[in-house]
């Protein structure tokens, strides 16, 4: 049998006191709030389009279209910018980064 250790991701903020433990290096490499944060950026872009501002008065159909339309084009731009230099965020983890 074999087991696999697995970093669990945490959900603890920086001690505000002195009473409260510190964050070990797990603590800071495996913090859920980081990852959070670098989804976000995203979904923020995603709902940044003119037709996600106002309510869509169109079919399901049709929102699924846009939705898939806005999703595909926002990853390509999020793409060329990285292939351009502009990277969104610090890239983190042992694992190469290549683009």
């Amino acid at each position: 049998m074999v087991i696999f250790f697995l970093p669990r991701l945490c959900g603890k903020k920086i001690p505000t006191h002195r009473s409260q433990p510190a964050l070990t290096v797990e603590d800071r490499v495996f913090n859920v709030s980081h990852y959070r944060a670098r989804v976000e950026i995203v979904i923020n872009r995603l709902k940044n389009h003119n037709w996600c501002k106002s309510t869509f008065r169109g079919s399901l159909t049709m929102m699924g279209t846009f939705m898939e339309i806005a999703v595909v084009f926002t990853a390509l731009e999020i793409r060329r910018e990285i292939e351009a230099g502009q990277v969104m965020f610090e890239v983190v983890g042992p694992w190469p980064h290549a683009f």
